[in-house]
């Protein structure tokens, strides 16, 4: 059940990476038809959302999404409903590598700002042409000067997410702060966000509440 909540709110398993992996070995074989569905109130009004899977005999599947009977895109479904959820692996937010600390920050961000499911995917093309294009040059394939191009682009892109990143750990820490207070008046809590740009700006760049533009910039040096 909570599998299916998260499967709800995100478009995406908390377990598997692939879908497929979702499907039960006997409806994969024979090809068919299956479905999450749940209803929520959301904002004082019912949001019924729904994931429906139809799997071949070759086992093809096609995933559509469903907004209260109407299909929409992938990005239009994340966000309908909202959840907070933590398993036993989730301690790895504060243990494990930065990669954990950047998929736990949005997911956050894309449950309640719709554009930044499309910032990331925008960034992901952007990222993946470039570095196509890094190896064209290396293979003496494309000419140097169309990196500027794409730098250029790839700077736009990460400045938006970079911008919501650090807007979004100052509201948690500004929230984190008063809960923890009201748990020990003696606890002094405190959250930053620090990125491998701008750490030669000791750290007290994102602090400022800087633009995206402004952030944009320091790609640059």
């Amino acid at each position: 059940m909570f599998e299916g909540i998260y499967l709800l709110s995100i478009a995406k398993s908390s377990r598997v990476s692939n879908d497929k992996h979702l499907i039960n070995n006997a409806l994969a074989d024979k090809g068919g038809h299956t479905q999450v569905l749940g209803i929520a109130e959301e904002k004082g009004r019912n949001v019924k959302a729904q994931i429906d899977y139809d799997i071949s005999k070759s086992f093809e599947l096609i995933k559509t999404f469903r907004i209260n009977g109407v299909i929409v895109s992938n990005q239009e479904f994340v966000g309908n409903i909202n959840s907070v959820f933590f398993d036993t692996d989730d301690i790895s937010i504060i243990s494990g590598p930065p990669l954990v600390r950047r998929k736990y920050l949005n997911i956050l961000l894309s449950q309640i700002n719709n554009d930044h499911v499309k910032n990331l995917q925008r960034y992901q093309k952007v990222l993946y042409q470039r570095n196509s294009l890094l190896k064209n040059i290396k293979d003496g394939k494309s000419n140097k000067s169309e990196i500027e191009f794409w730098d250029e682009r790839l700077s736009e892109e990460a400045s938006n997410i970079f911008f919501e990143r650090n807007k979004i750990i100052k509201t948690i820490t500004q929230s984190s702060k008063e809960f923890a207070k009201n748990f020990n008046n003696n606890i002094n809590l405190n959250i930053k966000y620090l990125p491998k740009i701008g750490r030669n700006l000791e750290n007290k760049f994102l602090d400022e509440n800087p633009s995206t533009d402004e952030i944009k910039l320091i790609f640059y040096e």
